[in-house]
């Protein structure tokens, strides 16, 4: 039986702890800080990277080196056969192209699956994957499962602030300040790679209820009947992120969801104060 391993990036929000305890190769991210480099969970913090972002900092994140995924991928094929590897969404990064050129140069020895998630979401993929390696799937089965799940997935995000959308150039300065001053929290959906705003509302507390709700529509339409997760990201803090959840599984009738911060790459255009909800098909 041929041997497969797991190559992913820290967009999943998995750390380096997870990855070493379940054997999955890892790739930090780049993030540039007021024109310095550091790599997530490597050479910063996610605490430090936070307290960057909420002091004014100018925060932005870019692709990893070609090269760096080339050391990453020649040190999982010396003792395996096959990598498969998960980056973040297709549209969102151009991660996956840069990883798509790379991997002709491995003689199909290395497949780059675009399972167009993001955040832990797209860990539960990888979990999902590493499943199905366990169960014995050869390579083009999983690969297949993982390409053709891609669309059965659906994440809600309440935003808290609006300075970053402005740094951003998704919103003018006039419109972010009246925005804030009139506690207007926009809601975001993941839609098939790109970022739309699907409303507005007035405090975050409706915020936070707008997307519980949103997501417990699609468990009664779109995902019933299948077998599905959760999961909350977050860019606030965890106390207000820990309420949040109590809160969603109290509507959504869950004993628990699974629960982490926003990796760096999302966290930098949405800002600070953000809390996210997603449900997603398993993938077997």
């Amino acid at each position: 039986m041929n041997k497969i391993v797991i190559s992913t990036d820290t967009n999943c929000s998995l750390t380096k702890q997870q990855a070493l305890d379940l054997g999955i190769y890892l790739l930090s991210m780049p993030i540039i800080i007021d024109g310095n480099q550091y790599f997530e969970h490597e050479t910063i913090s996610y605490q430090q990277f936070m307290d960057k972002l909420t002091s004014g900092s100018a925060v932005s994140t870019s692709q990893p080196s070609l090269a760096a995924l080339q050391l990453l991928w020649d040190e999982a094929l010396k003792n395996n056969d096959y990598v498969i590897h998960i980056p973040m969404d297709s549209v969102l990064s151009g991660s996956y192209q840069s990883a798509v050129m790379l991997a002709k140069e491995y003689g199909g020895k290395v497949r780059v699956a675009d399972v167009r998630r993001v955040s832990l979401p797209t860990f539960q993929a990888v979990l999902d994957c590493k499943k199905m390696i366990e169960k014995g799937l050869d390579v083009d089965e999983i690969m297949n499962r993982l390409n053709d799940n891609s669309d059965n997935y659906d994440c809600y995000v309440a935003l808290g602030e609006l300075e970053h959308l402005r740094k951003g150039g998704r919103i003018s300065a006039t419109s972010a300040f009246v925005g804030n001053v009139l506690s207007i929290k926009p809601i975001i959906k993941f839609d098939c790679g790109a970022l739309k705003t699907v409303g507005k509302v007035h405090g975050i507390i409706k915020a936070e209820n707008f997307i519980i709700e949103e997501i417990k529509k699609l468990v009664q339409t779109k995902y019933v009947d299948k077998k599905i997760n959760y999961h909350i990201a977050y860019s606030c803090s965890e106390q207000e992120a820990v309420k949040f959840k109590e809160k969603a599984c109290q509507i959504l009738g869950l004993k628990d969801i699974m629960m982490a911060p926003l990796p760096a790459s999302l966290a930098c255009h949405i800002g600070p104060a953000a809390r996210g909800i997603a449900v997603e098909e398993v993938i077997e």
